[in-house]
């Protein structure tokens, strides 16, 4: 799952490898077009820059060349020392078995990474290689992704900015106030960087109902959710993807104790014991969430005037 600070990590591992170095091979494979006169500028030029925008990642080279990478749910890239990669000893990634039974079937196992078929792009450096797999959106080009792709010039305020906007974040927030936040929080012209998983922990974590209206949020809630969403995507990308504190006693390594309800459909609330729900109805992608620290806005007033009465 490639989320902002999932993204800003694999960026990370790849200005590691490749950054001030001369690319010496290139290898396309299916769905990443790479016209000859691009492939000429690209052999020999140096990465000058690996940048994110959101969940979109981009490589600048020397001679005028740039990289637009979106992996979406499924895209990876993974880099390997260019000695194991030429003895044919770098091992691919493990292919998961989507639990859909669509999805149930998955390519044949190779121990080679240069015989995978999911492989799309390789970046072959003097010492390293770049390997990219599955990649949705893989687009050379002459001109900056930044100022010329129009998905990457609508985007909302960067979650790891160095400084988040939060005055443009709040102008674009109540321009959208019909979107339920659960919806609003999935768009990326108002926010760049959130996916699913950060969606449902950041609406837990303020006790904020999923499907209520923007518009709806009364300013200290508003005030905390503009502060929460760089809060929460900078410590993803600390921990790496780790949305949860750690307790003592809990391994590390285990999926369930890494996040608050994100795909705790059916377990118990971390915080009230109460069964965390999964909706896929009242919003464009599945929602987990908590009935009990996340009521609704009426249930909530309920509550409050229940409690002011006794």
């Amino acid at each position: 799952m490639s989320e902002g600070p999932e993204v800003r990590r694999t960026a990370d591992r790849l200005a590691e490898a490749l950054l001030d170095q001369r690319i010496e091979r290139v290898e396309v494979r299916r769905r990443a077009p790479l016209e000859p006169k691009l492939l000429a500028r690209l052999e020999g030029a140096r990465v000058r820059g690996v940048r994110t925008y959101g969940k979109h990642l981009v490589i600048a080279f020397s001679r005028g060349v740039w990289l637009h990478n979106h992996m979406m749910m499924w895209g990876k890239w993974r880099t390997y020392a260019r000695t194991a990669f030429d003895r044919g000893t770098a091992r691919p990634p493990p292919r998961v078995r989507w639990r859909r039974a669509a999805s149930s079937r998955v390519g044949k196992t190779v121990d080679d990474v240069r015989e995978d078929s999911r492989v799309r792009l390789v970046l072959a450096t003097k010492e390293k290689v770049a390997v990219q797999f599955n990649g949705p959106l893989l687009k050379f080009g002459t001109k900056d992704p930044a100022r010329a792709h129009a998905s990457l010039v609508a985007l909302g305020p960067d979650a790891l900015a160095t400084r988040f906007r939060v005055a443009e974040a709040r102008r674009r927030l109540r321009e959208r106030g019909n979107k339920t936040l659960a919806d609003l929080l999935l768009d990326q012209t108002f926010v760049a960087g959130i996916g699913n998983k950060y969606k449902s922990e950041i609406l837990f974590v303020l006790g904020l109902y999923p499907f209520q209206r923007a518009r709806d949020l009364p300013q200290a809630a508003e005030r905390a959710l503009l502060a929460e969403i760089p809060r929460m995507l900078r410590g993803g990308y600390v921990e790496g993807g780790r949305t949860r504190p750690l307790r003592a006693g809990e391994a590390a390594n285990r999926w369930e104790f890494k996040h608050w309800v994100f795909r705790r459909g059916g377990r118990p609330c971390w915080r009230c014991g109460t069964r965390v729900l999964t909706d896929r109805r009242q919003s464009a992608r599945v929602t987990f969430w908590c009935p009990t620290c996340q009521p609704a806005p009426a249930a909530r007033s309920s509550k409050s005037a229940a409690a002011a009465r006794v």
